[in-house]
């Protein structure tokens, strides 16, 4: 009878142990199931290259009576001239991202610093790119041809020609949707431009006419500043976040210089991100400009956040250009958003998690087991002591 209490007893040890070590694979489900963020994504025209059957092909691309420039990744039109405009990305619903080239401020560089801090440097004059500008030209170029049949062409480019109402200077807009991605350089720099996914802009200011010397304002100090402002929602209320490409975020608030590319100090770059720190666009810039003889002279860029508006100011120097002739070209991007690294990171989290529940568990499972087996060891013996 004692034989058979213990092994009794060690059967049920047994058993109790199996069901402690079994008790994650019966708590943990085989597919982990974790709350990750939802991604609503409408699929578009994917194809990068568009065939065409005539030269007004452009018609694809560009609507003149609505000024809307148009793709499989965006549109963006044009509004209060041609020098302001919103970029509507197809992939997110109700999203919109606002670009201005606003204005020019001649001032003083009262601080020495190079930068144009409003309300710091003495305004000489200021100039509204939409309002005191008198726009009176329109071309549309195609080329060069780079596939004959069915042809293609490397870009389409629309340009419009204005000058200022009081004759202060002349200035050319241009707007490029390139067919195949393009480098674009500054001096010993360059960036790469997507194709069909951004716009560059060439802003062409020439015979800008300084403001006279004088010894509280040398031309020694002077500078020309381009004001550009930034903006962005999603729906009605929700704000995309800035960051600079070499990680920072912008703070709301916020204002100073702004920092250049790692190891490229000829490039800026802004991101707008989503709450979830994933970048859907991009504004790209160089510190400088070429002049009339084409050299690249450097100018330096500051910045301010107020709410949802960044203004970016890229200033000038009277030195670099003198005859008042300055070529700037920065291009926007839209990007199609990738959540993969996000949910890869989610993922891990929750197989760390799950992992470090499993060992817990296994822990547990193994002090209830050896609690048990202690507990039936007694009992078989005092049970054995009284047969």
């Amino acid at each position: 009878m004692k034989r058979k209490m213990i092994v009794a007893a060690a059967l049920a040890t047994l058993a109790i142990f199996v069901l402690a070590m079994s008790l994650p694979a019966l708590t943990t489900p085989a597919t982990a199931a974790v709350n990750l963020p939802t991604v609503e994504y409408n699929t578009q025209d994917n194809t990068q290259e568009k065939s065409v059957e005539s030269l007004d092909w452009w018609n694809s691309w560009f609507d003149n009576n609505t000024k809307s420039f148009f793709t499989s990744m965006f549109m963006f039109n044009f509004s209060q001239g041609f020098v302001s405009g919103n970029f509507t990305h197809k992939a997110l619903a109700n999203s919109k991202f606002g670009l201005n080239f606003a204005r020019l401020v001649e001032f003083n560089d009262t601080n020495n610093n190079q930068c144009y801090d409003n309300g710091t440097d003495n305004i000489l004059k200021e100039y509204n790119l939409v309002t005191d500008v008198s726009w009176n030209k329109l071309t549309i170029e195609l080329g060069p041809l780079i596939q004959p049949v069915p042809p293609i062409f490397e870009y389409i480019k629309i340009s419009v020609e204005g000058t200022e109402k009081t004759g202060a200077f002349n200035i050319a807009f241009g707007i490029l949707l390139y067919f195949a991605s393009r480098n674009v350089s500054f001096g010993n720099s360059s960036v790469t431009v997507p194709k069909l996914s951004s716009l560059k802009f060439e802003l062409n200011i020439t015979n800008y006419n300084w403001q006279g010397e004088t010894p509280e304002n040398p031309y020694s100090s002077r500078f020309l500043a381009l004001v550009i402002t930034l903006h962005s929602c999603l729906g009605d209320s929700l704000q995309y976040r800035y960051r600079w490409a070499e990680g920072a975020v912008v703070a709301n608030g916020t204002s100073g210089l702004v920092p250049s590319l790692i190891n490229n100090e000829d490039v800026s770059e802004v991101e707008f991100v989503d709450s979830w720190g994933i970048p859907v666009a991009e504004f790209s810039w160089f510190n400088g400009a070429y002049n009339s003889t084409q050299d690249p002279c450097t100018g330096k860029s500051t910045f301010s956040l107020n709410n949802e508006t960044l203004t970016i100011n890229i200033a000038f120097s009277y030195e670099d250009f003198s005859d008042g002739n300055i070529y700037i070209d920065p291009y926007f991007a839209l990007l199609e958003p990738n959540y993969l690294p996000l949910i890869l990171t989610f993922s891990a989290v929750y197989l760390a998690y799950a992992s470090q529940a499993v060992s817990n568990l296994l822990i547990y499972g193994g002090v209830a087991a050896a609690a048990i087996v202690l507990l039936i060891l007694g009992v078989a013996i005092v049970l054995s002591r009284r047969m």
